[in-house]
């Protein structure tokens, strides 16, 4: 679980790899469902693992590099 902010909603795929939740009622309501139920968990755990696979050092740097190249383009 985590909150619904820039950075969070990044890393996070909602419903896939954890939950995005956007006030504390939510996120501790998001908290029992994931301890009350072993398939969501599961599921999550899994999504989790294959989302881990795309943030890493090397794409980071190229959609950072790309960004900037959109923008230098832009500005031209």
């Amino acid at each position: 679980m985590a909150t619904r902010i820039p950075g969070h909603d990044d890393a996070v795929v909602d419903g896939q790899s954890g939950l995005l939740v956007g006030h504390v009622d939510a996120f501790a309501a998001a908290a029992q469902s994931v301890l009350a139920d072993p398939m969501l968990r599961r599921r999550l755990a899994q999504g989790a693992l294959r989302n881990a696979e795309r943030l890493n050092w090397d794409v980071t740097a190229e959609g950072t590099l790309d960004a900037l190249a959109r923008e230098v383009v832009r500005k031209r």
